[in-house]
């Protein structure tokens, strides 16, 4: 199934948003997290975030923030998310952790000098298990 493009740019300027200091729109962000987190698609938009988006499209912290939030998901909300979205995202992660981001980098022209900390973080994501009583904070 394909994700709406219109949705990802959503995501995007959301996490986008979150990396205000006004507390009233880091609230309102919140927010708006804790509604998606109920739609088990919201993983995907993350996982295609952190894993697809060029850091030059969208900026490193973006991207570091989808993986985070998508950790977090991962951790307390996996058994929740049905198999085939579980298994697209364990998919794309471990290719992500397998390729990195070097491939593109290249086809950028550019060096991308977050590899391996994109990739470690990949690595974590696609090893996180829910934890019963466990709550995380992205960001």
């Amino acid at each position: 199934m394909a994700l709406d493009q219109a949705q990802v740019r959503s995501v995007v300027a959301l996490l986008q948003a979150s990396e205000t200091t006004d507390n009233a729109m880091h609230r309102h962000v919140m927010a708006t997290v804790t509604q998606y987190q109920q739609d088990p698609q919201f993983a995907r938009y993350l996982c295609y975030v952190f894993s697809r988006l060029a850091t030059a499209e969208v900026g490193l912290a973006v991207r570091h923030k989808a993986g985070l939030l998508l950790k977090n998901t991962a951790r307390v909300g996996w058994a929740q998310l049905p198999p085939a979205i579980q298994q697209q995202i364990k998919a794309e992660l471990v290719q992500q952790s397998l390729v990195g981001e070097s491939a593109r980098a290249a086809q950028h022209g550019g060096i991308d000098h977050h590899n391996d900390r994109l990739a470690r973080l990949a690595r974590g994501v696609a090893r996180a298990s829910p934890r019963a009583g466990a709550v995380h904070r992205a960001g």
